[in-house]
């Protein structure tokens, strides 16, 4: 008799826990973290041009298209190694050259951020777009996303940068 009391128990246990499951499909982003794609760029009230691409396992290249006296400037970086090259002028790097509060020290970090989706809150949602937060070094950040999980818009509004993808 005790034996089934037991099992009983164990039952209802199991039975009762069973619905306790968290649903995380509709409160985990997916957010696909590889771009490919042409920019425009808004910093501190300047506009420029780039290529992105971002590859997931954090390389990362930013070629400027314009204004013209930054045209085919290429900022990289993947692991511990940090290119700057123009034409056939190239600067490698074992440190981090980049200033935290320039365009890429800020879009470095964004994306470094971003791969932890547990670092992002949904924000906001609307028309097939959702907008996650999340903070770094002590400063907030925003990606708009579509359903998809393609990354649409970065911002950064403490440092005045926005990144538009195309």
């Amino acid at each position: 008799m005790k034996s089934f009391l037991k099992i009983c128990t164990c039952f209802m246990c199991i039975f009762v826990f069973s619905g306790c499951k968290k649903n995380l499909s509709n409160d985990t982003p997916s957010i696909n973290n590889e771009i490919n794609s042409s920019a425009v760029i808004e910093y501190n009230g300047e506009k420029y041009e780039a290529k992105i691409v971002r590859l997931p396992e954090g390389t990362a290249n930013i070629t400027f298209t314009s204004p013209e006296n930054l045209a085919d400037m290429v900022f990289s970086w993947g692991g511990d190694k940090f290119e700057v090259s123009r034409k056939n002028l190239v600067g490698t790097f074992t440190e981090n050259p980049f200033a935290r509060d320039s365009i890429f020290g800020i879009l470095k970090v964004i994306f470094e951020t971003a791969n932890d989706v547990n670092n992002l809150k949904k924000s906001d949602s609307k028309e097939g777009k959702t907008v996650y937060e999340g903070m770094t070094e002590g400063k907030k950040f925003l990606l708009t996303v579509d359903n998809s999980g393609k990354i649409l818009v970065i911002e950064a509004p403490d440092e005045n940068l926005s990144i538009w993808f195309e």
